[in-house]
Parts: structure tokens; C-alpha cells; sequence
């Protein structure tokens, strides 16, 4: 029987290891900071990605950001430097396309299959089992772990295009930041002409211009308790990675532009490790109230 293996202890990592390890045994866990071991005291714990790759055959990894993914994988104790051949990879993590790329190209050349798997959702959303996975990669893996990947998600989608989970998760994040970004631009506009925030949102969240993201925000936004789902710090790096996708020929995302440039003023303002609903605070620095 394949032996399961999970790496990454995060915001998402945590409560998406407790909704497999309700269907399925987990042999074994890997995180950087090791005091996290005492959250899943029946799993086993690797203080080494290497020693995870030799104990387990499926491996979940979920890490945040290009430079821990790379070390984790790529990195002189790192997972493929003892990885078996056949073994399965399902990287939940959001990268870059261009290290999305590399790590499926090692992954292929140490033998091993390796699933693109991101996710649409925050920590609340994945608490819930609410969240959407993208899954790309070897089919036939897919199938291998699609019932584990059902016990962490809502809804599942299979994308054939090359790297489509990266591209399409980059895409629906924009998508959602730019939304936001929209929204509160309205509420600090309709503040401006004396009409209270809750009211406004509340016109908002009503018919042609509601948007799901704005509903889920909402109280975040009232109450102006920015604790992050998302944190800012980590939509303006998937940012990063859409202006990569942006670069290829014949793809414009102007909008998408415009609406970056609001969070970017909203990093200047130190709010990276908040939610990213407090963009609010750049536009109301815009406004002159911050």
C-alpha cells in the first residue's frame, strides 16, 4: 500500500492535513519549524525533506513561495535527492510558471510523476473543506490521487494544458484581487459622498454589481480587522507571477495593471502581513482619510 507523506505546516498545510488524515492514514510530515509536530503527534515527523522522500511514495507539498518550493525540492537535502522512482509529487503550492516548469522537468528526470495541484480558497475556506483544486500534470497519476485530493476539496478541476493549474490559479487570484480592488474603490467613493460603509456594501452585495469576493470580505472590511486569509505579502507575489504570464506573446491583462499598482502602494503603506482586503487603506490614503 502507497505510503502518504505531507510537507508544509501553514495557514492552508494544517487544516488541509487534518481533512486527509480524517479518509487516510498519514505516514509521515515534514515542516521547516519542527515545533509544529505536536499538531499531528500520530504522524510521523521528518526534520528533512529528504528523509520524507525515502519513507513515503505520495507526497502533498504545501509550501508558499518560489524560494522555499526550490529548496525544498531542489536543495542539497532536498526531496529529490532520495526520492523513488514512481513515487507521486502533488505540489499544491503556488510558484511561478517558469519554476513550475523546472520542477516538472526534475521530477520527470528522477522518474517521478508530478501533479500541479493549487488551490482557490483561503485557511477558512480550506477549515470548511470549501476549497477548489486545479489539478494538471500526468492523467493517469491524477487518478491515483483523486479521492485524496476530495477529502481537502469542495470541487476539483483537471486542466491538460501545460502548467494550467499555475496559470489558471494566477488568473482567478487576479481576478479576485481586481474585483476587490473595484469594490472598495466604490465604498471609500460612496464614504466620500457621505453614505456609511455598510450601507454601501450592503448596495454593493445587491444585484448586477455583487461580486462573491466582496461577500466574503465583508466583515473584514466593516470591522477593519485586516487578519489574514490571504495575506498581502502573498497576493503581490502571485502578482509577480501574472505580469510573467503577461509577457507572453499576445497576452494583455491591462486592467489587471492598473489594479496591481493600488496593492503595490498598499505593500508601501507596511501592510503586507494583513489581508489583502486592506487595500481598503490605500485608497483611503488616497482619499486623504489615512
Amino acid at each position: 500500500m502507497a505510503k502518504i507523506g505531507f510537507a508544509g505546516l501553514g495557514r492552508m498545510g494544517i487544516p488541509i492535513l487534518r481533512n486527509i488524515s480524517r479518509k487516510f492514514q498519514v505516514d509521515g510530515v515534514y515542516n521547516r519549524n519542527s515545533e509544529k509536530a505536536v499538531l499531528f503527534p500520530e504522524i510521523k515527523f521528518y526534520d528533512e525533506p529528504y528523509r520524507l522522500a525515502s519513507a513515503c511514495d505520495i507526497i502533498f507539498v504545501c509550501l508558499t513561495g518560489d524560494s522555499a518550493c526550490y529548496s525544498f525540492f531542489l536543495g542539497e537535502r532536498g526531496l529529490l535527492s532520495t526520492i523513488k522512482a514512481n513515487s507521486i509529487v502533488v505540489n499544491l503550492s503556488t510558484t511561478s510558471v517558469s519554476l513550475a516548469a523546472e520542477l516538472s522537468v526534475k521530477c520527470t528526470e528522477a522518474a517521478v510523476n508530478y501533479l500541479e495541484a493549487t488551490m482557490l480558497g483561503d485557511a477558512r475556506m480550506a477549515m470548511e473543506r470549501q476549497i477548489t483544486s486545479l489539478v494538471s500534470g500526468d492523467q493517469a497519476s491524477y487518478g491515483k490521487v483523486s479521492e485524496i485530493i476530495d477529502a481537502y476539496s469542495s470541487q476539483k478541476h483537471f486542466l491538460a494544458s501545460p502548467h494550467g493549474s499555475v496559470k489558471m490559479k494566477l488568473i482567478a487570484d487576479q481576478l479576485s484581487a481586481t474585483i476587490l480592488a473595484s469594490s472598495l474603490e466604490s465604498v471609500v467613493a460612496a464614504e466620500r459622498l457621505r453614505i456609511p460603509r455598510d450601507k454601501a456594501i450592503e448596495i454593493l452585495s445587491q444585484g448586477p454589481c455583487s461580486s462573491d469576493i466582496l461577500n466574503l470580505k465583508k466583515d473584514t472590511i466593516l470591522k477593519a480587522e485586516f487578519l489574514p486569509g490571504t495575506s498581502l505579502r502573498d497576493l503581490t507575489r502571485s502578482m509577480k507571477g501574472v505580469e510573467e504570464l503577461s509577457a507572453e506573446p499576445g497576452l494583455s491583462m491591462p486592467i489587471a495593471s492598473v489594479s496591481n499598482s493600488i496593492y503595490r502602494s498598499a505593500m508601501l503603506l507596511g501592510l503586507g502581513n494583513l489581508d489583502y482586503s486592506a487595500v481598503l487603506k490605500a485608497f483611503l490614503h488616497l482619499d486623504g482619510r489615512l
